[in-house]
């Protein structure tokens, strides 16, 4: 998977960069796991510290476009993005389990 970043900004009232850009890739479209993989990667961060809003295909090609946003700490990114964007599913079944059986 060959990551192409068309623009990258600098939301200071946010404090966060806000990435969009084109993936080539050569079988299936990447999940946005793999894809918050590769940019955190790519621009040195940890993994809990980008969240992938979105992968488009384009279709026809091998190529997709993707919308990032990568935060400079956790707290940053807990006050601004919703839950469900940065927490994986087996995260919150997991979380929800314990207060189910407290009842």
């Amino acid at each position: 998977m060959e990551i192409n970043v068309n623009s990258q900004t600098e939301n200071v009232l946010l404090s966060r960069k806000e990435i969009t850009g084109i993936l080539a890739f050569d079988k299936q479209t990447p999940s946005k796991k793999d894809v918050l993989s590769a940019l955190a990667k790519k621009f040195g961060v940890d993994e809990s510290l980008v969240v992938v809003k979105g992968v488009y295909n384009i279709f026809g090609n091998h190529q997709a476009q993707f919308v990032a946003h990568v935060y400079p700490s956790r707290d940053v990114l807990e006050s601004i993005e919703p839950e469900h964007d940065y927490v994986d599913k087996a995260q919150r079944a997991q979380a929800k389990q314990p207060a189910a059986d407290a009842k």
